[in-house]
């Protein structure tokens, strides 16, 4: 290995803190850029998200939780039991009505995970990255990412477990991003918008939004999409109450 690259390397990982979980089996790797996040500690929400991420660094996470497969996973919370293309008409309707911003092409999220997938054609690797490539690059090269695969949750009672792709700090508040390589951001938007309801409600953040992209495009929103727009909508398609309705009203 060349020296400067040699070199390069143990910078990254000194800025990295790296904490492995095993949740219901499956192997959840938080990462946290501390160093990027120090030069948020000015802000509000950087200060608050700080604290935060330094007491998961410091194994202050209810593994119990996790690891109770009898409870509700916020992975679970995706638009099911609706008729095909409704998903699609459902997201047209909400961007028309102003509440999903809709970035465009050139967004920055999108524009990093071309490059992503061209460092991979270029490498010679015929498979695309999936979301661990793809989240560490925005880790390590977008100044506004301080964390991946954080572990977000709810103590009991009604107490429900997830992990946030990506975390980010900015002036006005934190930003939750996932990546959706499949194309369909609608089915799994209750998911992400959850993650946001429940940091924001967790740890008393005045702004919170979400942004679902690919390496096309991608979309804003803000959490209370879930109860102002979409439930109202989906009570045109979907039958019964939806599963994440509940955690919030509780």
């Amino acid at each position: 290995m060349p020296v400067l690259h040699s070199i390069k390397i143990r910078r990254l990982a000194k800025m990295i803190i790296r904490r492995d979980f095993i949740h219901a089996g499956i192997k959840y790797s938080f990462n946290w850029n501390q160093k990027n996040h120090r030069n948020f500690e000015q802000w509000t929400t950087g200060r608050q998200l700080f604290k935060y991420l330094a007491e998961i660094s410091n194994n202050q996470v209810p593994h119990d939780l996790f690891n109770n497969t009898e409870l509700q996973r916020i992975s679970r919370f995706k638009i099911t039991g609706v008729a095909r293309g409704i998903c699609p008409k459902l997201g047209r309707t909400l961007i028309e009505n102003g509440q999903i911003n809709r970035l465009g092409a050139e967004n920055e999220y999108s524009r990093i995970a071309r490059k992503v997938i061209q460092n991979y054609k270029s490498s010679g690797i015929s498979s695309k990255p999936g979301h661990d490539p793809i989240l560490k690059y925005l880790l390590i090269n977008h100044k506004n990412t301080v964390a991946i695969e954080v572990p977000v949750w709810r103590l009991p009672p009604n107490s429900i477990t997830g992990h946030i792709d990506l975390l980010q700090v900015v002036e006005d508040g934190a930003i939750i991003a996932d990546y959706k390589p499949e194309g369909n951001f609608m089915r799994s938007l209750p998911q992400v918008a959850f993650y946001g309801y429940l940091l924001g409600k967790n740890l008393g953040l005045d702004q919170v939004s979400c942004v679902s992209f690919n390496q096309k495009e991608a979309w804003q929103y803000k959490p209370e999409i879930l109860v102002n727009g979409l439930n109202s909508l989906l009570e045109k398609y979907h039958r019964g109450e939806v599963p994440w309705i509940s955690f919030i009203l509780n």
